[in-house]
C-alpha cells in the first residue's frame, strides 16, 4: 500500500512539473516574440550618407535615416 501511494505522489508531481515547464516555456516564447516585434521600432541602421549610426524613421512602409533623410531598405537585411 506504501508503494501505490509514493507511486501516485511521485506521478503527481511529474505531471504538475511537466504542465507547469509548459507553461513557462509558452510564456518565454510569446515574451521573445513580443521582443522581437519592439526591436524593429528602436532600429539604428548605418547611414552611409551621415557615416553614422542614426535612428530611423519609417513613411509609407519605407525606412530613412532621421538626420539626412535618406531611405533605407527594408531593415530587414
Amino acid at each position: 500500500m506504501d508503494y501505490i501511494l509514493i507511486f501516485a505522489a511521485l506521478s503527481a508531481a511529474f505531471f504538475i512539473a511537466l504542465i507547469t515547464g509548459f507553461f513557462i516555456g509558452l510564456y518565454l516564447v510569446c515574451l521573445i516574440e513580443a521582443d522581437e516585434d519592439e526591436e524593429w521600432e528602436v532600429m539604428d541602421l548605418h547611414c552611409f550618407q551621415c557615416e553614422i549610426e542614426m535612428p530611423v524613421k519609417e513613411k509609407n512602409g519605407r525606412l530613412y535615416c532621421s538626420n539626412c533623410g535618406l531611405y533605407h531598405s527594408n531593415g530587414k537585411s
